[in-house]
């Protein structure tokens, strides 16, 4: 029965339409519909079609619930992300762990600002480096692919939640010339004092790559520290956790001196994450720091990340791509914008769109009604002036009769 349906007809032959196209859920996972003939069959009412069949595929290949993903974070309906989160789960229900990953990832979206600032450059070997952006849903599958406990709901759950949400944590990112990720560093402040947990390999085969992952990490740490020294309230020590099973040329911090640990330690959502790092190396020291000039506390300073290129999508001349993004991103705005009893009774919109103005916090578009749409989040102010730029740019065309509307209801 298998082979009937792969063979249908000659005119739509699904085999080689299948190797035809490596990247299609049915060349990944057709063993699923082998394996589970009779069930897709039921699913399909007795009659299967490759439209159902790459529906059946896409959403219940795995045993999790996606309807735990919201509009608003719809990002995260990526086969390989929650495949990761998945394989990545150790001990846990796969709703639970999807569940606490929406919810922190929402909270994620409203994060605007850092006390350690936003770095990206290259070295010479070309490897990258980059400070994770705030709303990054990478993050969650960082330890799964490194292979360490820096997983939701893992042993490492804190940490997580202390990169994801506290603005004295970020992760440090290190690609390599291909411009794959190669490793990840969780980094705390704590006052002028700069804390790597560890450097996480996502390969532990690292071999000859040591060197050039070095080398990007030390450069990253070293921009860091030159922008914060353009504050009030600069960076003076960067310092590792001793256990760090690979790091660059150190030196011991010295035992006459109380170790400084992350601010938050008593924090009940950060509780106890001071534990990797009550013995620490030193990284960095700018010349002349003696230890006894060690400011402990909250730094005030802030750093935004850079703002997202804003996009126009004409809906008529636009491909699929880019009206599903454009339409990810209202529909994102619009869930996030709504009371819970909104929520509870969302509607997407699909259509009924001219052309769309956006950014991933803002959109303005207009309807064939002729009205104009538009609302914004107000985590980042740069998001109202970047709305209200656009929003003045369409009333200043001739052509244009504007009638805003702040927000679509439907």
């Amino acid at each position: 029965r298998f082979i009937n349906f792969m063979f249908a007809t000659s005119k739509d032959n699904h085999f080689i339409n299948m190797l035809n196209n490596k990247d299609s859920e049915l060349y990944k996972r057709w063993y699923y519909l082998y394996n589970n003939y009779d069930y897709i069959l039921e699913k399909c009412h007795g009659e299967i079609t490759i439209k159902k069949v790459i529906s059946i595929l896409e959403t219940e290949i795995y045993d999790i619930d996606r309807k735990i993903i919201t509009p608003d974070c719809y990002v995260l309906n990526n086969n390989d992300f929650l495949e990761n989160i998945i394989l990545g789960n150790i001990g846990r229900e796969n709703d639970e762990v999807l569940n606490s990953v929406v919810e922190t990832y929402k909270e994620m979206k409203k994060r605007n600002e850092s006390s350690i600032p936003y770095v990206e450059g290259s070295i010479q070997k070309g490897y990258k480096y980059q400070t994770m952006k705030f709303d990054d849903y990478r993050l969650f599958e960082l330890g799964y692919k490194a292979g360490c406990c820096f997983r939701p709901l893992g042993i490492g759950h804190k940490h997580l939640l202390h990169a994801a949400l506290c603005r004295n944590g970020r992760i440090l990112l290190i690609y390599d010339s291909s411009n794959n990720l190669a490793a990840f560093c969780p980094t705390k402040r704590n006052g002028n004092v700069l804390i790597v947990n560890s450097i996480e390999f996502i390969n532990k085969d690292f071999g000859n790559v040591r060197d050039s992952i070095i080398d990007a990490f030390f450069q990253c740490i070293e921009e860091i520290v030159n922008i914060s020294k353009q504050s009030d309230e600069p960076i003076d020590l960067v310092c590792i956790g001793r256990n760090s099973y690979l790091k660059p040329k150190v030196t011991r911090f010295p035992d006459e001196y109380i170790t400084p640990t992350i601010y938050e330690k008593d924090d009940e959502i950060y509780k106890n994450t001071d534990e990797y790092h009550k013995s620490l190396d030193v990284i960095y020291k700018v010349i002349g720091f003696q230890y006894e000039n060690i400011k402990k506390g909250d730094p005030n300073v802030s750093y935004m990340d850079p703002r997202p290129i804003i996009k126009y999508c004409n809906f008529m001349g636009a491909t699929d791509e880019e009206r599903e993004q454009a339409l990810n991103n209202i529909n994102a705005v619009r869930y996030a914008n709504s009371t819970i009893e909104e929520q509870n009774d969302f509607k997407s919109l699909q259509f009924g769109f001219r052309y769309c103005i956006y950014n991933k916090d803002w959109y303005i578009f207009k309807a064939f009604d002729g009205n104009i749409y538009g609302e914004y989040l107000e985590y980042d102010k740069r998001a109202l002036t970047e709305y209200n730029v656009a929003l003045q740019e369409l009333q200043e065309k001739k052509d244009e009769d504007i009638k805003l509307i702040k927000r679509f209801k439907k």
